[in-house]
């Protein structure tokens, strides 16, 4: 079919001379997105042409509750559509990212009112009751506003907290602390990621555990994984075999630190 946002084949093959796709009259074989960097001619791998270029959204969590979306994939993050304006949680801004293919930014303007704002640390904090939404079709930037003034952390349960797979290409997570984290059945207790990109800047990943490997961080990255100015402390993976193990990250790709 045709590529979705974050698909590896956008903008990556070549026209080889063809004016339309499979599909004939009507559909382009070059449709050109600006955002994406060519491999050939600027069409997309496969018989068929996206029409369309992914656009960069972006979401601004403005509270630190666990609810869910009230309307899945009409783009906005709202929680509540009783109460007027949005009232977006992280869960939710996850949930919309899933829900349509394409670009996010995750930004946070949580008032110092919020329920869950310590005024003797400065920090906000996002408890979870069950692991955020996994994000399989889309690139997502998470840009905390500082490590120091926001966790995000497992409330209670087993959990995962950041799932990254299917057609992900480049994931960014900055800016928060991550903690917590307890993933009793496999691998990266605070996060797994399954794409070209992985980047961490100036996050920090504490007391996260998991059965097997990565007890923050497990990655499958096809390009690199960048950490910049980041901290892991208290991190435990259990498992002992193979290529099982990194109590703090277990990369399979490049790594740049």
């Amino acid at each position: 079919g045709v590529p979705l946002c974050g698909s590896r084949m956008i903008d990556k093959g070549f026209s080889e001379g063809l004016m339309t796709d499979l599909r004939g009259t009507g559909f382009l074989r070059m449709i050109d997105d600006p955002n994406q960097t060519n491999a050939g001619d600027g069409a997309d791998v496969g018989a068929f042409e996206r029409q369309t270029p992914c656009l960069q959204t972006t979401l601004t969590v403005n509270n630190t509750s666990d609810a869910d979306d009230a309307n899945i994939g009409d783009g906005i993050c709202d929680t509540n559509t009783t109460t007027a304006g949005s009232q977006c949680s992280l869960r939710a801004a996850f949930r919309e990212v899933n829900a349509v293919a394409g670009d996010y930014s995750i930004n946070f303007a949580i008032p110092t009112n919020d329920p869950a704002y310590d005024q003797s640390t400065g920090k906000h904090t996002i408890n979870l009751s069950s692991a955020l939404p996994d994000v399989t079709q889309g690139n997502v930037i998470v840009n905390g506003p500082g490590a120091n003034k926001l966790v995000v952390r497992r409330n209670s349960g087993f959990f995962r907290i950041f799932t990254f797979s299917g057609v992900v290409e480049n994931v960014t997570i900055a800016g928060l602390t991550v903690s917590n984290g307890f993933n009793t059945t496999g691998d990266g207790g605070a996060v797994t990621f399954s794409g070209k990109t992985l980047n961490i800047n100036s996050a920090v990943f504490s007391d996260n555990t998991a059965a097997w490997s990565g007890g923050a961080i497990f990655a499958f990255a096809t390009v690199r994984m960048n950490v910049t100015g980041s901290t892991f402390f208290g991190n435990f993976s259990s498992g002992t075999g193979g290529f099982s193990g990194g109590g703090a990250i277990h990369l399979r790709g490049a790594l740049n630190v």
